[in-house]
């Protein structure tokens, strides 16, 4: 046995780096043994038990994904960052990928309502527009992303409130990028986004999208994401 390791009698809790421990025992149904105890026997005897455990734990892993795949979570996935960060393209993957059934845009229902994604004119009704059918999606069973900026507390709450109402989980990706790659994006973009705009936008996300500030009002599935 080598010199550095001890192990111990599981009834006794001797330490058998030497010799043996002896026990009497009383299996439950008349009969009574010996239980010897060496090093080698209870070293044995734990790797045994590992490896069951072990087995025991795959084994559930794989009845848990055959449940997964078989009856899907519903799930409301809430996006966070700045535009140009990458939420769109995120949720736009997610759809192709089968991990949602689909995307509500705050700004696809603006230019739908007005023609435009920058004509705040009907806003209102967009944010109506947005309940309404991430509402219903959710009623039918479909799990849906929330494309939209959600850099203030105020607008997140109405998240929770559907969630709850439809008995659904709610996940919030925080979606990273660097401040010099979204402002290349941005330039890019059919639609830029002005300066002063986005220099707003980025102190909301420090200010008011830190995960204790999520936490704080009640957003606990808190995941951060690269965009």
């Amino acid at each position: 046995m080598p010199d550095n390791l001890t192990t111990e009698c599981s009834l006794c809790h001797v330490l058998l780096s030497t010799g043996t421990c002896t026990h009497l025992i009383d299996f439950g149904d008349g009969r009574v043994g010996m239980k010897r105890s060496t090093w080698e026997s209870l070293v044995t005897d734990r790797h045994l038990l590992r490896e069951k455990e072990r087995a025991e734990y795959d084994a559930e892993c794989k009845a848990v994904n055959r449940r997964s795949a078989v009856v899907p979570e519903v799930e409301l996935r809430v996006l966070i960052g700045v535009p140009a960060c990458g939420k769109s393209t995120l949720a736009e993957r997610w759809l192709d990928d089968g991990e949602v059934d689909a995307i509500v845009s705050s700004d696809g229902i603006r230019k739908e309502l007005t023609g435009s994604e920058e004509n705040f004119s009907k806003d209102p009704d967009v944010w109506d527009l947005v309940r309404e059918r991430t509402e219903g999606h959710l009623r039918r069973g479909k799990s849906v992303v929330i494309d939209a900026t959600n850099l203030l507390p105020e607008h997140r709450k109405m998240w929770l409130d559907i969630a709850e109402n439809a008995n659904v989980g709610v996940l919030v990706y925080r979606v990273h990028a660097a401040s010099g790659l979204v402002h290349r994006r941005n330039d890019f973009r059919q639609r830029v986004v002005p300066d002063d705009v986005m220099d707003e936008m980025w102190q909301r996300w420090f200010a008011f999208c830190d995960t204790t500030t999520l936490n704080t009002e009640g957003f606990w599935n808190v995941i951060d994401v690269n965009g």
